[in-house]
């Protein structure tokens, strides 16, 4: 298989495909990941002898399904485990698009929204006391050695 043909199998939403792009990168660093498509969602398996770091790994899986734009999958499910272990040591799940669109509210010319009129004011500032003037003290003997 070519490595045209297996990007666009992976952008198709190839579960085997997009496992092989993405242990082209893990398998030198020791892990390996399993795919699966299940309806709208993507489960990535990742496992490795050393439970990997888990801000790294989801960064990675996510931006490499970004990258291919798959259209039919709205969420990605990774799980994380070491090799012989049977429970994971870490899952997350990722939402690419929202579940429900944004509802507006209808527009309705008519309709007018009263708002408090009260407006908020800051409190009431103390008065700052005059500034004094350095009181300077001569002697008359001082004087008269300035004329």
């Amino acid at each position: 298989m070519t490595q045209q043909n297996l990007l666009e199998l992976a952008k198709q939403g190839d579960p085997q495909a997009i496992a092989t792009l993405m242990n082209r990168s893990l398998q030198p660093k020791g892990m390996t990941a399993s795919v699966d498509v299940r309806g709208d969602r993507l489960q990535v398996l990742l496992e490795s002898a050393q439970i990997p770091n888990r801000q790294g790994m989801v960064a990675f899986v996510r931006n490499g399904i970004t990258t291919l734009g798959l259209k039919s999958i709205q969420s990605i499910e990774i799980i994380s485990r070491q090799v012989g272990n049977s429970s994971p040591a870490w899952t997350e799940e990722i939402f690419l698009k929202p579940l429900t669109p944004p509802v507006s509210p209808p527009a309705t010319p008519d309709l007018e929204v009263a708002l408090p009129t009260a407006s908020v004011q800051p409190p009431p500032r103390r008065p700052t006391p005059p500034r004094r003037r350095p009181v300077v003290r001569c002697h008359q003997r001082s004087l008269s050695l300035l004329r």
